[in-house]
């Protein structure tokens, strides 16, 4: 009785080198779009800086904004100290959270201050630290599409040098037999 063959392993055999070889065709088209995109998006925001001395600081507007803002944070900041410097004066206790307390009308008038102007400053802090942050925030997107579009470009080379040296090694081959 002859042995029946298993043709299972030969299938899954195929079926990989099938797959290696569309991973292999794939490649070189996944990094050519990669560098297209990344150049794209790069090239894009060049332009729309361009004719800037510098590409990523803030432009007029928001240096007007960052001022205006600052100088609003700043007295803000001054009407909270002299809340709590009158506060301290008078003596006027707190409460467990750190807030006075709104026995006496001094104390009703402070916290009513404080409750005012604290959620002003922290809106104020955070926006200006935003406006602080922009061009950081600009130039790592900038670098983000060069570096990968320079990683890209690397890497078509390294699988176009791959495949020729394999071209060329398998024709020796052919050639010295």
């Amino acid at each position: 009785m002859a042995r029946k063959k298993n043709d299972a392993f030969g299938v899954i055999i195929i079926i990989a080198i099938v797959i290696l070889v569309l991973i292999a065709l794939a490649t070189p088209v996944v990094i050519l779009a990669s560098y297209l995109y990344h150049s794209i998006k790069a090239i894009h925001i060049e332009k729309r800086h361009s004719g800037a001395k510098f590409y990523f600081w803030l432009d007029e507007q928001e240096k007007r904004d960052f001022k205006e803002r600052s100088s609003q944070l700043s007295q803000v900041v001054n009407i909270i100290q002299q809340a709590n410097s009158e506060g301290e004066k008078a003596r006027i206790s707190r409460n467990l959270d750190g807030s006075f307390s709104a026995r006496s009308k001094l104390g009703k008038k402070l916290k009513t201050t404080l409750s005012e102007y604290e959620p002003m400053e922290s809106y104020l802090t955070a926006y200006l630290h935003e406006l602080e942050m922009l061009p950081i925030l600009r130039w790592e997107e900038f670098n983000y599409h060069i570096r990968n579009a320079k990683a890209s470009k690397w890497s078509l080379c390294c699988w176009a040098g791959t495949l020729a040296y394999y071209s060329f090694s398998i024709g020796r081959q052919s050639v010295s037999e």
